[in-house]
């Protein structure tokens, strides 16, 4: 059975998890070698108040459009960074995460991808993309 503790011992290594509203995001969806895992940069306000990934305007067009496909039940979301980071101008808005804070991160995001065994990784926005494909500067 997956766990967040099965695939989480570097989670909590930097102090993101502070400002959190319901603590770490975790992998949802098909949680069993899911067709395909979407991975984004990190969790938004409509996230951290639910606690999992993909419960914003975005998240519920995507599983509309993966729904009609026939292959929403075949998927998994999950994040690079698995807190809320607010945006200072404006706290509702996420600010996207700095190289360092997926640094922190992306061990779990390993992690996850290597329990789930997913046969298609989707990056989502170009933050994730960048990180994870190790093209562009993030600063």
């Amino acid at each position: 059975m997956l766990t967040p503790e099965s695939w989480s011992s570097n989670c909590g290594a930097c102090n993101l998890h502070i400002g959190c509203k319901n603590g770490r995001q975790w992998v949802d969806g098909c949680l069993q070698d899911p067709l395909i895992l979407f991975v984004s940069h990190g969790p938004g306000i409509d996230e951290d108040a639910v606690g999992t990934p993909q419960q914003g305007m975005g998240g519920t067009l995507l599983k509309n459009i993966l729904r009609d496909c026939g292959v929403e039940g075949l998927c998994a979301y999950t994040n690079v960074t698995r807190c809320f980071i607010p945006d200072p101008k404006n706290p509702h808005k996420s600010k996207h995460p700095t190289k360092k804070q997926m640094d922190y991160c992306v061990p779990t995001l390993f992690n996850e991808i290597e329990a789930l065994n997913p046969r298609l990784i989707v990056t989502l926005g170009a933050p994730a993309a960048k990180y994870l494909l190790e093209v562009g500067t993030i600063k």
